[in-house]
């Protein structure tokens, strides 16, 4: 059903300035899911979820302390083996060489210290959906239950999803835009004539046969890549920030802290804003997946 979605979406196009900016797609896919969370109110076992304890929150914690290395974020992770999405399981298992990370263009909007935070990216982990999900929250020292919700709303833990067509193409179980992330898929948004360009199965067949596709084809640096540039933005590290006035009740960039700062980060990957109206709506949906947790379901 989501990939009906991704062929029907056209794209709608907004400011360069934003470096995320989606629309549409995403929105009715996250509004599908709140139905169909609602709808499966059978659970797995809540056992298999790790608590999450106060110090290991983003808002709680100092940035100085992550990223956590590869192995110790690994340590972390507790490993099921319960597969939520087997089309995954080559992406999952595939990890980036050096020379692909190297291919990677630390967007020019990103500050000296948020570029040695993109440093850290490797990519280096396998496991189930879910594991890759853990690891990449203990590494950057975020909730693992807000990054499980946060993918929830992006692609309902696909890997090979594809969205933002005609509008700079996110890829990816995090939807990292090409347009704006530059190598993290250099066959993309531009493809090759051969391409349907506007339909979305002839996009993911063409991407899975491309190798340096990181952001299409290596699940654990989708993961990584985009927690990375929460942990950023978290470290005030996103400059254009710094000049956008924020909606109302809000705080600007630069003064916000704790939760504030955290929610108003992730809602920026979204609409490529800090708490403009946009933003508020997203992190509105992602806190719904946050508190009804449906990776629990045995439907999910």
């Amino acid at each position: 059903m989501l990939r009906f979605f991704a062929n029907c979406f056209s794209g709608r196009r907004f400011p360069e300035i934003r470096p995320s900016g989606r629309r549409g797609f995403i929105e009715k896919v996250g509004f599908l899911l709140s139905v169909l969370a609602l709808a499966a109110p059978v659970r797995a076992d809540p056992g298999a979820q790790r608590n999450f304890n106060a110090a290991d929150k983003a808002a709680e914690a100092p940035s100085g302390d992550y990223p956590r290395s590869d192995l110790e974020a690994a340590s972390r992770v507790v490993r099921t083996g319960r597969e939520n999405r087997p089309d995954n399981a080559a992406s999952n298992h595939n990890v980036p060489t050096p020379a692909q990370l190297k291919q990677i263009e630390i967007p020019e909007y990103i500050g000296a210290r948020g570029r040695a935070t993109f440093g850290r990216v490797t990519g280096d982990f396998s496991g189930t959906t879910d594991e890759i999900l853990q690891w990449g929250a203990y590494k950057w020292g975020f909730d693992p239950d807000l990054v499980r919700a946060n993918a929830v709303d992006e692609s309902f833990w696909h890997q090979n999803m594809v969205g933002d067509i005609d509008n700079g193409v996110s890829l990816g179980i995090m939807q990292i835009k090409s347009k704006y992330h530059l190598g993290t898929c250099p066959a993309s948004p531009r493809f090759p004539p051969s391409v349907d360009a506007v339909e979305a199965h002839a996009i993911q067949r063409y991407l899975a046969g491309q190798p340096s596709c990181l952001s299409f084809n290596f699940t654990a640096f989708s993961v990584d890549y985009r927690l990375a540039h929460l942990r950023a933005c978290m470290n005030k590290s996103i400059r254009y920030l710094f000049n956008h006035e924020p909606a109302s009740g809000h705080a600007r960039y630069a003064d916000a802290i704790g939760d504030e700062l955290l929610w108003g980060c992730v809602g920026s990957w979204y609409s490529g804003y800090f708490w403009d109206a946009e933003a508020i709506a997203y992190v509105e949906r992602v806190r719904r997946f946050y508190e009804q947790k449906p990776w629990l379901d045995a439907s999910f």
